[in-house]
């Protein structure tokens, strides 16, 4: 996996220090940088390019291709790493570029990565950070929205051989209710592309969120992703994953609950087969007292494909009373796939509550002689078990039309597997 990348990030011409230097990119000491189990990037740290500006005639397709005709206004459209479509419905709604959001509300942005969990962040969170030329900034001030106000992120890319390298900051503001739908739009391209990138979401106090990940770009593209979530007192967080499309994908998604009651919950659906390699890690970090964290993923791994989940609940020294729990189930489905499942406790508080478990197996064969024996064949019925496998996580939704289109994409995937096409 790593000779993968190196021989493809090796083809591009320019090099991200050149443009980075000045943000203090260069003085970074990578030698402690610890690495993943299927990647070690480190050593093309240096072989990044920026993506090129695109012409208006694809300015125009993108907007023709993705711009939603049903009333959705609160939009932001990326392609090919550049922003080509920013709407909201309401002027205090701010949606725009990050070039543009840093120029306009320095303060605000200055604010909120002052605020920023002192850590080490991994090597691809740093080269998105340092190296971005792309990437949104979604502001809404306090009380904009006391009612559930929807808001659509989509990307694609169609370019071979580019490296997006975007930076994404969303704060929801006191008292707001949110709902965030991310959704990366497969489109078919000869060649390979990398993706990298970070993004912070804080919510503030009494902030209601709902983050939808689509994760169904194209086969053709290596993704690097990290998301750090930041909540404020009495702030709520309801993030699902789904994570079905890419080459390679190493996402990394972790909440820190600073503010005393505040709310968690990550669930996720992904789904690997062919040659995929999928990883995900997930942490929730309970700071604040009387927080509450949980975590479900529900894995479907086929093919010769790998899928690692790495999950992790902390619990600080102030985070007591706090209820949290983490667990993540696995469906193989053949014998040349692979899956690794590492959950994980920190405990350094009293008076907490936090579990964790996991579970890997093959289909349930008594089940699927049930269903095959009321009449259905054996693709259907193991479609069936696994459309009742993934259920729990579609049922937190509460969203028909996000519902409706993971299912479009999940029906699609599974008619590209051997045994259940």
């Amino acid at each position: 996996m790593k000779d993968e990348i190196i021989n493809r990030v090796k083809r591009y011409k320019r090099n991200i220090l050149t443009d980075s230097r000045e943000k203090g990119l260069s003085n970074l000491d990578t030698s402690s940088w610890s690495s993943s189990k299927y990647f070690d990037y480190g050593s093309i740290f240096s072989n990044y390019t920026i993506p090129m500006f695109i012409g208006d005639d694809d300015i125009n397709q993108i907007r023709i291709k993705q711009k939603e005709g049903n009333g959705k206004k609160n939009v932001y459209v990326s392609y090919n790493g550049n922003g080509v479509l920013a709407e909201s419905t309401q002027k205090d709604i701010v949606i725009t570029s990050i070039q543009e959001g840093i120029d306009l509300y320095p303060m605000i942005v200055k604010e909120h990565i002052a605020k920023r969990r002192e850590k080490k962040l991994s090597k691809d969170a740093l080269l998105a950070l340092y190296g971005f030329k792309s990437g949104y900034f979604v502001y809404i001030p306090e009380n904009v929205c006391p009612e559930l106000t929807d808001i659509f992120l989509y990307s694609s890319l169609d370019k071979p051989e580019l490296v997006e390298l975007s930076y994404n900051l969303i704060i929801i503001g006191k008292g707001n209710n949110v709902r965030l739908v991310e959704e990366k739009i497969p489109v078919a391209f000869e060649g390979e592309s990398t993706r990298v990138l970070y993004t912070e979401i804080f919510a503030h106090e009494n902030a209601t969120c709902r983050y939808i990940h689509l994760g169904t770009e194209s086969s053709q593209i290596y993704q690097l992703e990290t998301k750090d979530i930041y909540l404020d007192m009495d702030s709520s967080v309801s993030y699902t994953d789904i994570l079905l499309g890419g080459k390679t994908t190493s996402q990394n998604i972790s909440s820190y609950l600073v503010g005393d009651r505040s709310v968690f919950s990550l669930h996720g659906i992904a789904v690997s087969g062919g040659e995929q390699v999928c990883e995900t890690k997930t942490l929730i970090n309970n700071i604040g007292k009387g927080t509450s964290g949980r975590i479900l993923y529900k894995n479907i791994v086929d093919g010769k494909s790998k899928l690692r989940f790495d999950g992790l609940i902390k619990v600080e020294k102030t985070g007591m009373f706090t209820d949290s729990y983490l667990e993540d189930h696995t469906i193989l489905l053949s014998k040349e796939a692979f899956t690794d499942s590492v959950p994980g406790l920190e405990i350094e508080a009293n008076e907490v509550k936090a579990s964790h478990g996991a579970t890997v197996g093959k289909m349930d064969d008594s089940l699927l002689f049930y269903i095959k024996s009321r009449g259905l064949p054996e693709v259907e019925a193991k479609k069936l078990i696994l459309s009742g496998f993934i259920r729990p996580v579609l049922d937190e939704l509460n969203d028909n039309a996000s519902e409706d289109r993971i299912l479009t994409y999940f029906r699609n995937k599974m008619k590209h597997e051997p045994r259940l096409g």
